[in-house]
């Protein structure tokens, strides 16, 4: 219980010690300045499924030209396949990136 108290008292004479907060000094963020919080929003989520459907694009064009060069190495058949599985790829990410655009409203 005593230290407890301690605390307690300790805390009380921090806190009212500390000078108070000015409101004036506190800096928001920009989309709280302007209250735009849902365009803020919106501009991120385009931004990161921007870059996520340009990422999945840039590694299914590599699986498609690492599959043409499995083919020409002498395995079709394992090349074959890493090539339509690179365009699925490329397929799917076109996909999401259309509906993100179609939900955004662009």
């Amino acid at each position: 219980m005593k230290p407890l108290m301690l605390i307690l008292l300790s805390l009380f004479v921090l806190l009212s010690t500390s000078p108070p907060v000015r409101a004036d000094r506190i800096i928001l963020p920009s989309y709280a300045q302007g209250s735009d919080l849902r365009g803020a929003i919106e501009a991120r989520g385009r931004a990161i499924s921007d870059v996520l459907a340009f990422v999945a694009g840039i590694v299914g064009i590599i699986g498609i030209i690492v599959g043409a060069i499995k083919m020409g190495a002498g395995d079709p058949e394992g090349g074959k396949r890493q090539v339509i599985w690179g365009a699925l790829g490329i397929l799917v990410a076109a996909l999401a990136y259309g509906i993100a655009a179609l939900v955004a409203g662009q």
